[in-house]
């Protein structure tokens, strides 16, 4: 079944229901909301959009963490993994960085601290935080 997500009738954002992401926790600020999608925005490739689907307000700009130069560093426990994937199962997990936007969009930085995980294969996702020194609630991006 597909689901308006914005109720812009000059702006729809339809997805189907199969392709939405739960939280089963929500994201750390918002833990009442547990439902999401993950949106392309075409003309800002590489920047992907985080929607709430229970308020159409909330919404996040991510990045794919292997955009970044950051594997040795975003090293994610097994523990934290066992609660995304089922028993005996591969999973394809999507790593995601929220960022933030200042100046006009001249600064933007990531959250490299606290990733947003996400199992493409059960559709379940969670954000952690990542006890590293070496990352940093605000990474600076440069976008060329």
């Amino acid at each position: 079944m597909e689901i308006n997500i914005y109720n812009n009738p000059d702006f729809p954002i339809k997805i189907n229901e199969e392709n939405l992401i739960h939280f089963d926790y929500g994201l750390p600020g918002f833990e009442e909301l547990k439902k999401f999608a993950i949106l392309d925005i075409e003309e800002y490739n590489p920047f992907l959009l985080l929607h709430s689907v229970e308020d159409q307000n909330i919404a996040m700009i991510v990045l794919s963490a292997g955009q970044l130069d950051l594997e040795d560093d975003l090293h994610i426990p097994e523990q934290q993994l066992k609660e995304l994937k089922n028993e005996n199962e591969e999973h394809e997990l999507g790593v995601f960085l929220i960022l933030k936007i200042m100046d006009a969009g001249k600064e933007i930085t990531a959250n490299t601290k606290a990733p947003v995980l996400i199992n493409f294969q059960n559709q379940k996702g969670r954000q952690i935080i990542l006890d590293n020194e070496k990352l940093s609630m605000d990474y600076p991006i440069t976008v060329s």
